[in-house]
């Protein structure tokens, strides 16, 4: 997780690791898309004995839910998405799972800082919480190839191709993009390189230029429509379309969201 050797990705995973190490809570922010949810799931990972792992977004769930949460016995992490949008409710509940499990350890995450988090404060329960910013991509530039790298590397071994050369034109591309998308922009890029290159290993190139673009364009549609389990709105978001304009090109290809939707 986090790849780069880079001071900012360094310190990250530095502190990743200390907060996994320790028996503190840990409260995760840092800007949309910098990839929180890896770090609690690295952290979990990264703990010195193994600990269940659950996660409760709290913009969806109701006070309700937290209050019937039945964490199995011994060790367990709690990763809680969106504190920022949790109801004094919810976080009230969240007090009183803490005292009622005292080896469960939260891992909240949030756009906000806890000091930004009026109805969250620091020591809740009776215990110490670890606070590790997760830096945004422009703060990690220098490592964006490296990250591109493990994106692409991800995407042709989930496509069964083989890994391409990456061209000095596409490293210089990377580099000066802006990423407003952060992580996810720089995932659907690596997987549209990838797909374009099972295109070419696969022989599907062997046509006209028309034809050739067309099952381009209709792998990338189908693998991001997978991606983003049939979300019509989240696949337009990560292609930069009007969904619309999505639209439009799904009927050209017959391919339906619905049809990507887990059951």
């Amino acid at each position: 997780s986090f790849p780069g050797s880079g001071p900012v990705s360094t310190a990250l995973r530095t502190a990743l690791r200390r907060g996994a190490a320790s028996e503190c809570h840990v409260h995760l922010h840092g800007p949309k898309g910098t990839g929180k949810k890896e770090a609690a799931f690295a952290i979990n990972a990264l703990s010195p004995e193994p600990r269940t792992f659950m996660t409760l977004n709290l913009l969806y769930a109701s006070a309700e839910s937290v209050r019937r949460l039945h964490p199995p016995q011994g060790p367990a992490d709690l990763s809680l998405k969106s504190v920022e949008c949790a109801t004094p409710e919810q976080i009230e509940d969240v007090r009183a799972l803490i005292r009622r499990c005292p080896e469960l350890r939260i891992i909240s995450s949030s756009v906000a800082s806890l000091a930004e988090l009026e109805h969250l404060e620091a020591g809740e329960g009776g215990a110490t919480v670890v606070e590790i910013r997760v830096p945004s991509l422009d703060e990690r530039r220098d490592d964006l190839p490296e990250i591109f790298e493990n994106f692409l590397r991800l995407a042709v071994r989930s496509l069964d191709a083989d890994m391409p050369e990456i061209s000095t034109a596409t490293l210089t591309d990377i580099m000066t993009r802006p990423w407003p998308g952060s992580l996810p922009e720089l995932r659907s890029f690596a997987m549209t390189y990838a797909l374009g290159a099972r295109v070419q290993s696969d022989g599907a190139g062997q046509g006209t230029l028309a034809e050739q673009v067309e099952a381009f364009e209709k792998m990338v549609l189908t693998e991001t429509l997978k991606r983003t389990n049939g979300k019509a709105a989240e696949a337009a978001r990560v292609l930069g379309v009007p969904r619309n304009t999505l639209y439009d090109r799904l009927a050209r290809f017959g391919l339906s969201p619905k049809d990507f939707r887990e059951a």
